[in-house]
């Protein structure tokens, strides 16, 4: 197994280049996993925010939340190459077992779901809505504000 120890925290700095924008997103998406107990690699998380960091430059961190809950559950939580290593032969699995994979899916697809929502109200300046989505989404942990 090749391992480079603090290669994932270099690339996330690389990225994050000062503003710290993917550490947050990272920390909102793993708030959502705990938050809903979605039987989903941490791990695996990470590797999808920066991948998807990495394929689009940040916009905004709402249009980030629902690019990448979109597009994770577009990819069935497929398999991801492990960015951080420094073959990227190495592969980051969302689940242990295909039925946690599976399993995982249903949360996934409501919080692209509301996510998607919650981005539609925001380009109609409906407060109100993107507050109940983004509650939806996190459970009442998080606000827009």
């Amino acid at each position: 197994m090749l391992a480079r120890p603090g290669a994932r925290e270099q690339l996330i700095a690389r990225i994050d280049d000062g503003d710290a924008h993917l550490r947050t997103l990272i920390r909102l998406v793993l708030a959502w996993k705990h938050d809903n107990r979605v039987p989903v690699s941490s791990y695996y998380l990470e590797t999808a925010v920066i991948r998807q960091a990495l394929r689009q430059p940040s916009f905004n961190l709402l249009w980030d939340l629902c690019w990448l809950f979109e597009q994770t559950a577009q990819d069935d939580l497929m398999n991801l190459p492990d960015l951080s290593s420094p073959s990227q032969v190495q592969r980051v699995r969302a689940a242990d077992t295909l039925g946690r994979r599976i399993e995982a899916q249903v949360p996934l697809d409501a919080a692209a779901a509301h996510a998607r929502a919650a981005v539609n109200a925001y380009l109609d300046d409906d407060r109100g809505t993107v507050d109940a989505r983004l509650t939806a989404l996190f459970g009442g942990a998080v606000s827009a504000e």
